[in-house]
């Protein structure tokens, strides 16, 4: 019975202990799309056929028909070859370069958000320039990422944008996400405050589906040769600190804040660090989401092995 390329693809694989996820992140492509391939349901694009030539170190030959490979004959009076790490190596951590399009989306953004700040320079001094630079905080932050991101540009932008977004309605009413968990907010706080509460805490739990979809395929990297054990370890200590963190710096801090400053005196300042505080928080419970997937991730991937 001839082989079919899906059949091939699927022993190439497994012949490298690799899993459907290990060969789609290699590939950078989803791991239904590889799915498809092994069950000739669709066929890989050129470019995909020759990464993963490269990958198994095979011709196209070899890899679409099933050709043997001809036995190369080795040079005589020649020293003995340097050996080199086949492609296999290292392309599975081969960064993907950044298009022109988005390059070019990037500067278009910067230069956008410049022109307004020259702007307001002109025509409202240097007091203009802080609010310009503040009001187009999404187009130049934007624009960096763009520069800077080569996967999940989308998912970074929404981020920047919703931190900034939150950060200036907690600057103009002193009200968060966080508050709709308040019976006192719901109490006495104003309806334009309650309704933005619950907007942001619907977007942020919107926001960390996105996040949780996109890296569903996470894998620890290979170079840190940790076990599953030393794994587990890892993610304890992650949500120990972070149980630090929210302690000493949710709790504590602002409680010394407001003991040792007078808090309409230094208001701006008071709302700055708070804020922050609320952004690193967030950023815990990222590490602590992503870490738990990765860790299934893992165990899954040490299931199919012994399988």
């Amino acid at each position: 019975m001839t082989e079919t390329l899906g059949q091939r693809i699927i022993r190439l694989r497994t012949e490298r202990g690799m899993s459907q996820g290990d060969l789609a992140d290699t590939l950078d492509i989803s791991r239904q799309s590889v799915s498809k391939w092994e069950n000739d349901i669709s066929t890989p694009e050129l470019d995909k056929l020759i990464r993963l030539a490269e990958l198994f170190d095979l011709s196209m030959d070899a890899l679409i028909l099933g050709k043997d490979e001809p036995t190369p004959t080795p040079p005589q009076n020649e020293p003995n070859p340097q050996i080199v790490p086949p492609p296999s190596v290292s392309l599975g951590y081969q960064k993907t370069p950044i298009s022109q399009t988005q390059k070019f989306v990037g500067l278009m953004l910067i230069g956008i958000s410049s022109l307004f700040a020259l702007i307001c320079l002109t025509f409202f001094a240097w007091g203009g320039l802080l609010t310009a630079l503040v009001l187009s905080s999404p187009l130049w932050g934007c624009g960096i990422l763009c520069l800077i991101i080569r996967k999940r540009l989308g998912l970074s932008c929404c981020w920047l944008i919703f931190l900034l977004v939150s950060g200036y309605f907690y600057y103009a009413t002193g009200t968060s996400q966080g508050a709709v968990f308040n019976r006192q907010f719901w109490i006495y706080g104003n309806i334009f405050s309650q309704i933005t509460a619950v907007i942001e805490t619907v977007l942020l739990a919107l926001l960390y589906l996105w996040t949780f979809l996109s890296f569903r395929s996470i894998r620890m990297p290979k170079r840190l040769h940790l076990s599953i054990k030393q794994q587990v370890f890892a993610y304890i200590g992650c949500i120990v600190g972070c149980i630090l963190y929210y302690a000493l710096l949710t709790v504590v801090l602002p409680k010394f804040f407001l003991s040792k400053m007078d808090f309409y005196e230094w208001r701006v300042l008071y709302q700055l660090v708070t804020f922050m505080i609320y952004v690193g928080k967030l950023a815990w419970y990222t590490v602590l989401l992503l870490g738990a997937r990765m860790l299934y991730n893992e165990h899954k991937a040490a299931k199919q092995k012994t399988e």
